[in-house]
Formats: structure tokens, C-alpha cells, sequence
């Protein structure tokens, strides 16, 4: 009933009360069903014995739908659920919702041992026949014969009577036998996790198989020492090791930035709280991963509210695609597997590509999902960015993806029997747009189909070009990747040079932050320009325009100027784009005072944000600068 953390981390709920909704229905001058008060007694009873009432997630349907098959939610529930709490009487029996809760819950526990099968019964009232399932479960009874045997009763009804110890004495058995149940089957998790771990000898720290495992915030810390445990177990190296980081931000920040350059991995558990043991030290955690180029790994609770999450950069830090939703043991399987290949898809070296990874038809949904995976873990830049929707007219889907294609270095695209519906031939579209701009193209297609049996002409003559690779998914992507290194080395880019050039964008009002940043850059050795401040509108527009084609990285700063400034220059960036000989290194948005603003609502890909709104402090630059 209540929303908080499952007792056993694994699971979304501990405990699922399966019931008919005839047992739950008032008595004549009660306001509350049987079933009710007994799990509302239960829930006390459990909060006092775990410790507290977040300790434990019980999940009841007060509704009961009377629909002929289990709801979404419903099945979603029952699958993710530690114990089912069967309340067993005649309506139980006479009810198919209830048989089907039943045969679900089973079903997505059928590899577990009977002994160790999760379900506890309470006997509402005596039943001719259990179900088979049931037979060989000592349930707690909460009915009583009457002397002569003639006559049964159900304790507490029509509701509980204190001076009836017998009720009560049944409850507190009832709530010692969860307990214990919720704590043999959170040791049985925990040996399942070690019992999967790959066989290998312990990691010495000198094979460089380690692991970031990011300070996490409190509301995370049982999460948090399961998948330490679970790595240590597996003879991986887990940093921070020992006390913890200092909250001083600057010593928090060192500490961070040496333990991140002897691993291999950075994996990090996320809530919607950011942390303030330094202010935000969550993202603080992950920008510095970035900076030193590792992989990154995230996980959250798949029930977590992201769209009510307030603070702009923490809501797009939670829906990135290195963000998994699942497991925590499905979580710890992947950070494993992940350290001992070090990487899925090594990293393309040198600066970083942009691939255009085409939409793909619905039937192709997995693959592309897969491909997607492949190249972010390769430390690529993907478009579109997951943020992004393209429209389903078809003049207004061609400007976008214009828009996107031009900013990429290879047009990607997997193809399968359809032309696509949105719009209308969008695999087609997408093609021709890339093959007009004249990109580097790869595309992939299934070995097994037919294409002499694809009805649609267009379809079919793109499926026989020549850059169409008909062969399976992992050899197409070492086809990209040595694709990608050859146009690297074709590019030959040269490498940054120290005196960079950051184009700080300000307006008046935000000047004295904006001359604070320029300064830093000067003594770090990098050139830098602030807009021109007199002349004519037509030269310091022109000098605006310029400044964007040809810097290196840039620096827009809010401060007491309005949002519409800060996304007019945005939007500008973004039209400038196709006249700059090159991307670029780095795009920075410096929030400085006042502390209070309105949300900009508008954020380019791999924006960093730098927060400065309690005044200049350079200290926050340094994953910026690193770029540089």
C-alpha cells in the first residue's frame, strides 16, 4: 500500500496480497473490509519488527477491476514481487481473478525449489479443498470452532475487539512468519548473486580490472552495499575504498578524479535526490567520469517519477541511455561482464564522431536498440539524441534530420521489409537526405531476407546498393567501427591546441562573471573572446556570428540576463553549426546569481551545466577545462 523501498533490493515489492473482493466487503456499521484492517494491522506489526515502515513495500489492489484477465499493472506487480500473501476462504476459491494471480505468480517463480517457494496463507475461513498448489503450506487460521464443533467463526469480525487476545496473537504470528520468510529469501538473493558470479581468479588491482562505484545518496544505501558486496564477491577491485570522500567540494573532487584513473568502469546507482555532501556531488561524480573517458554504467529504480523531478540537469542525468532500469542483479551481471571485456565496443580514439543512427521500422526495434547501445558504450556521439521526436509530416521529419545528418560523420541505418510510416517511406527519406549531402553511408540488413520478394520498388533498390552489408549484427559492427577509424584517420584532425579558443558569450548585465571566466581560461594558458560591446548592431551581430563559426568551445553565461536571451543564442549555435569547419570540444551553460531563475528549457547535446549561481568558482571549471 504504501510507496517505499522493497526490504529485498531485487524486487520492487516484498510482499503481494492476493484476495476476493467478497472478503473485503464492510459489514453492516464497519467502515473498513476484513482484508483491510488485517493488512493495515499487518503493516504496523511489520514496520515494528524490521525497524521501520519504509524498511518494507506491501502492494495491495484496493480496487479489485472485475475485468475477465489480469491488468498490466496487476501481472507487473506479481512479477515483481518477493512473497504472495494469499488470504484463503470459499470466495478465494470461487474466484478466477484470484486463480489467475495465483498461476502468474507461480509461473514467474517456477524456478525456485518448493520448499523455497515465497507464498504464506491466511485462513479467512475453513475451505473444503485447497487449491493443489497449496497443499503442502501450513497456512495461519483465523477462524475457530465453537465447543460442540457445529460452528465456525472468523476472528475479527465484524471488526477486531481488543479485549480478543486471540486475533491479536494470530497477527503477531502472522507478521514473525513474514519477517522471516522476507529474511530467508533476502540471504537467498544474496547466494544466488555470488553463486552466478563468473569463475575466474580474484582481480589483482595490477590487471586494471577495477570499478568506480559512485558515492551514492542515503535513500540508496541498502542498493548501494548489495552491488558492492556483489562485485567484491566476484574478485573486482571497488573504488572509493575505505571511509569514503571529504565533503569539501575541492578535496571531494581531487580524491574523485585520482581513484577514477586506476579504473576501468564507472557505475552509479541514482534517485532523485543529487547528493550535498558536496552540493549535487552526483553529477559532480559522473562529469568527471566523462572527463576521463571511461564507460559508464547507471541504474534506477524503474519506479521512480523522472518527470517530477524538478532540477533540469538531474532529470536528463536519470533518462541517459547508460541509465538501466532493471534488476540489481541483472545490474551486477552487466558491470561484471562489462570489467572483464573492459568495454563492450572499444572506444574510437581521438576526438570524439557523431554517427547518425537512421529510425528504424518497428520491426527492427531490438537490433536498433542493440546498435544504439553498442556505439554510446563506444563513447560516440548518437543522433538523434534520445530527447529527440521527430515530427511525422513529411517536410517538417526532412528538415530534421537535415539538421541532424549535417552535424554527423557516418549515416547509419538498419533496414528491414518496410519503407516506414512516419512519415510515410521515412527509411527511404532518411537515405536519400544522407546520400544528397554526400556522408559516408553504412547500412545493414538481415542475411535471410528476400529481397526480390520486397514489394516496394524504392524498398527494394536501396536494399541492393552497395553499401548495404547483408550479414549478422556483431560482424556488421566491427564493419562501423573499422569505418569510423578509417574516416578518423582520413580526417587526421589535429590534436587540440594549448592555446584553444573559448568564445565566452555574455550579455551586459552578466559581464562580471563573464570577464571572472576569461580570466581563469587566460591563466590556463587558452585564448579566449567576450562579444563585441559597441559598434553598430549590424558589425557586433556580424562579430557574434564569427565568434560562433570559429571557436573552439564555448562558454554561454546566465546570470541576471532572461531565459529567452539564453536559448535565442542557443537556437543561433544551433544554426551556425553547418558553417564551422569543425564541432565543437566543448559547450558550457554557467549558471551564475541569482540563485532564483526560471528554467532555460532548451539544452543542446552534451551540454555541461556549471553551476556559479553563488558566484565564480573555478574549481567547478575543471571538467570543462579537460576537454580542452
Amino acid at each position: 500500500m504504501a510507496d517505499s523501498r522493497a526490504y529485498i533490493p531485487v524486487f520492487k515489492h516484498d510482499i503481494f496480497v492476493s484476495y476476493a473482493h467478497v472478503d473485503n466487503l464492510p459489514d453492516p456499521g464497519v467502515e473498513e473490509g476484513w482484508v483491510t484492517t488485517l493488512v493495515h494491522g499487518l503493516e504496523t506489526k511489520l514496520a515494528q519488527k524490521l525497524g521501520r515502515r519504509e524498511a518494507y513495500n506491501l502492494w495491495m489492489d484496493p480496487r479489485l477491476s472485475h475485468d475477465a484477465h489480469l491488468t498490466p499493472q496487476i501481472e507487473n506487480a506479481l512479477r515483481d514481487t518477493a512473497t504472495l500473501l494469499v488470504i484463503l476462504s470459499p470466495g478465494y476459491i470461487a474466484s478466477e481473478w484470484c486463480e489467475q494471480e495465483r498461476k502468474s505468480f507461480l509461473g514467474f517463480t517456477g524456478g525456485r525449489a518448493h520448499a523455497a517457494w515465497p507464498i504464506l496463507i491466511v485462513e479467512k475461513d475453513q475451505v473444503e479443498e485447497r487449491p493443489s498448489e497449496f497443499a503442502d503450506i501450513i497456512g495461519h487460521s483465523f477462524w475457530v470452532e465453537s465447543r460442540d464443533r457445529r460452528h465456525k467463526r472468523t476472528l475479527g469480525t465484524p471488526k477486531p475487539d481488543p479485549s480478543d487476545q486471540r486475533y491479536y496473537d494470530k497477527l503477531d504470528e502472522l507478521s514473525d512468519a513474514i519477517v522471516a520468510k522476507l529474511r530467508e529469501l533476502k540471504q537467498h538473493v544474496a547466494s544466488e548473486v555470488e553463486a552466478r558470479v563468473p569463475e575466474s581468479p580474484s582481480v589483482s588491482p595490477a590487471t586494471g580490472l577495477s570499478i568506480f562505484l559512485a558515492e551514492a545518496t542515503d535513500d540508496l544505501d541498502d542498493e548501494h552495499h548489495y552491488v558492492k558486496d556483489a562485485l567484491v564477491q566476484a574478485g573486482l577491485r571497488v573504488f572509493p575504498e575505505g571511509g569514503g570522500y571529504p565533503p569539501d567540494a575541492t578535496a571531494f573532487q581531487d580524491a574523485v578524479q585520482g581513484d577514477l584513473r586506476q579504473c576501468t568502469l564507472f557505475l552509479q546507482l541514482l534517485s532523485a535526490s543529487r547528493g550535498k555532501r558536496p552540493e549535487g556531488y552526483v553529477q559532480l561524480q559522473h562529469d568527471q567520469a566523462v572527463a576521463a573517458g571511461l564507460p559508464i554504467l547507471q541504474w534506477r529504480n524503474a519506479n521512480l517519477n523522472v518527470s517530477a523531478i524538478r532540477h533540469e540537469q538531474h532529470c536528463a542525468l536519470l533518462q541517459q541511455d547508460s541509465v538501466r532500469t532493471n534488476s540489481l542483479d541483472d545490474l551486477v551481471q552487466e558491470a561484471l561482464q562489462r570489467a572483464q571485456t573492459h568495454t563492450e565496443a572499444p572506444p574510437v580514439g581521438g576526438a570524439q564522431m557523431t554517427v547518425f543512427l537512421a529510425e528504424a521500422t518497428d520491426d527492427l526495434e531490438e537490433e536498433h536498440a542493440g546498435m544504439r547501445s553498442y556505439l554510446t558504450q563506444a563513447q560516440l556521439r548518437v543522433l538523434p539524441d534520445t530527447a529527440m521526436v521527430y515530427s511525422h509530416e513529411a517536410v517538417t521529419f526532412q528538415q530534421q534530420i537535415t539538421q541532424d545528418i549535417a552535424q554527423s560523420d557516418l549515416f547509419l541505418q538498419l533496414v528491414g521489409r518496410s519503407r516506414g510510416r512516419r512519415p510515410d517511406a521515412h527509411v527511404c527519406i532518411q537515405y536519400k537526405c544522407a546520400a544528397q549531402m554526400h556522408k559516408p553511408i553504412l547500412q545493414w540488413r538481415h542475411p535471410a531476407l528476400e529481397v526480390s520478394d520486397v514489394p516496394a520498388d524504392d524498398l527494394r533498390q536501396l536494399l541492393e546498393g552497395s553499401t548495404v552489408y547483408a550479414m549478422g549484427l556483431e560482424a556488421f559492427k566491427r564493419e562501423v567501427r573499422d569505418k569510423l577509424e578509417a574516416l578518423q584517420r582520413a580526417q587526421a584532425p589535429p590534436s587540440v591546441p594549448r592555446d584553444a579558443f573559448v568564445f565566452v558569450n555574455a550579455d551586459k548585465q552578466d559581464l562580471q562573471l563573464a570577464q571572472d571566466v576569461g580570466e581563469l581560461l587566460h591563466q590556463k594558458g587558452l585564448a579566449y573572446a567576450l562579444p563585441l560591446r559597441s559598434g553598430t548592431p549590424a558589425k557586433m551581430r556580424k562579430d557574434l556570428e564569427e565568434n560562433l563559426i570559429h571557436c573552439d568551445a564555448l562558454v554561454i553565461v546566465y546570470g541576471s540576463i532572461t531565459p529567452d536571451w539564453v536559448r535565442r543564442q542557443l537556437l543561433l549555435l544551433r544554426k551556425m553549426q553547418g558553417q564551422r569547419p569543425q564541432r565543437l570540444r566543448a559547450l558550457a551553460l554557467c549558471e551564475g546569481p541569482p540563485q532564483t531563475k526560471s528554467p532555460v528549457d532548451f539544452m543542446l547535446p552534451n551540454t555541461q551545466v556549471i553551476d556559479c549561481r553563488d558566484g565564480f568558482n573555478a574549481h567547478k571549471f575543471q571538467p570543462f577545462l579537460t576537454y580542452l
